[in-house]
């Protein structure tokens, strides 16, 4: 027959045994140390590699998204997107299929809208009436009063 006082002890030395167990795991702690600066060598190391992880890990997910896009004629659907809300590849020069800006088109397109505005400019100062030039000169006036 077993004693109340068999039980207790069995009961207290089974309460102390994790404990002990846990103070005697301690070189085990050692390898968790360098987690944190493996998992961000990794991370550096994706980032400097052009993160090719990112992409294994999503392609499936673009594959989806032009999946849908052929079926649908060329439509993607936004929710099925990656792109984030407040953009997207149409509207974003950053943001698209990988493709490269051509610099020298946008150099030309900018001068494009700086000349029409400037004709816009000449064409306007050309049609003024004497009213409109002489609000323009008071108005010059009044600004180099007031600085």
């Amino acid at each position: 027959m077993i004693h109340t006082d068999q039980i207790d002890f069995a009961v207290q030395n089974f309460l102390t045994a994790p404990t002990f167990l846990v103070s005697d795991a301690g070189g085990g702690e050692s390898w968790r140390q360098y987690v944190p600066l493996g998992v961000s060598c990794f991370i550096i190391l994706d980032i400097l590699l052009g993160s090719p992880v990112v992409n294994i890990i999503l392609s499936p997910m673009r594959n989806a998204v032009e999946k849908d896009a052929e079926e649908n004629g060329g439509v993607v659907s936004p929710q099925k997107t990656a792109q984030p809300k407040y953009g997207n590849k149409f509207n974003d020069p950053m943001m698209g299929n990988g493709s490269r800006i051509d610099v020298d088109e946008l150099v030309r397109q900018t001068k494009m809208k700086l000349s029409d505005k400037k004709d816009l400019e000449d064409y306007l100062e050309r049609t003024k009436t004497d009213e409109d030039r002489i609000k323009d000169l008071k108005n010059k006036i009044q600004r180099q009063l007031d600085n």
